[in-house]
């Protein structure tokens, strides 16, 4: 049985991370052999739907948060019925082994990641920023329980990283805690 490697593009939730799609009887994700094509087919029904915001952002209606709703919201459209409600970030402070429960292996993740061959990144800036400070973050837990060693520091300034890029000024229960958040977010975002 002979076998090609194909390339397709993806919606991937600038918020979330998210890929589901609402098909009425089923969730999906759509694969396109474009990036337009990917875009408009989650954004072409008028009343529900993904959105593409006017800063370039693209969202999805399967989060029930602030960010999701008032995205859809400002174009018209609404919540699909498969919305998955998630706590206030504000009050939601998931551990290391909540937040990364579900995680790719660390290795697998590293790869995805900083694939040399792919001259694109295969998410979203953000969301590979989350990503990144996730898989640091894990790294450090592991080489660095203590967290006095150059993994925790290097986990610690990729979270300053994401905290400086959402325009966070601080986090209340320090930046590894707002990467796991985050991080707990997005996973949320891409389970059916």
């Amino acid at each position: 049985m002979g076998t090609r490697k194909v390339t397709c593009y993806i919606p991937v939730c600038d918020l979330c991370g998210g890929t589901d799609v609402d098909e009425g009887e089923f969730i999906s994700t759509p694969h396109a052999v474009s990036r337009e094509e990917a875009i408009a087919c989650v954004t072409d029904d008028d009343q529900a739907g993904w959105v593409l915001t006017p800063d370039g952002l693209l969202v999805c209606d399967t989060m029930c948060d602030a960010a999701h709703e008032t995205a859809l919201a400002q174009a018209g459209k609404e919540l699909s019925r498969h919305s998955r409600i998630i706590p206030p970030p504000s009050t939601w402070w998931p551990t290391a082994d909540e937040a990364y429960a579900d995680a790719p292996g660390i290795p697998a993740e590293t790869t995805e990641l900083f694939d040399p061959t792919d001259d694109e990144l295969p998410v979203s800036p953000r969301i590979w920023e989350v990503r990144h400070a996730a898989v640091l973050d894990r790294v450090a837990l592991d080489a660095d329980p203590v967290g006095t060693g150059p993994e925790s520091r290097k986990a610690t300034r990729a979270a300053v990283t994401l905290l400086a890029l959402d325009r966070h000024p601080d986090a209340p229960h320090g930046a590894r805690a707002y990467v796991r958040q985050q991080y707990a977010l997005m996973a949320a975002g891409r389970s059916a």
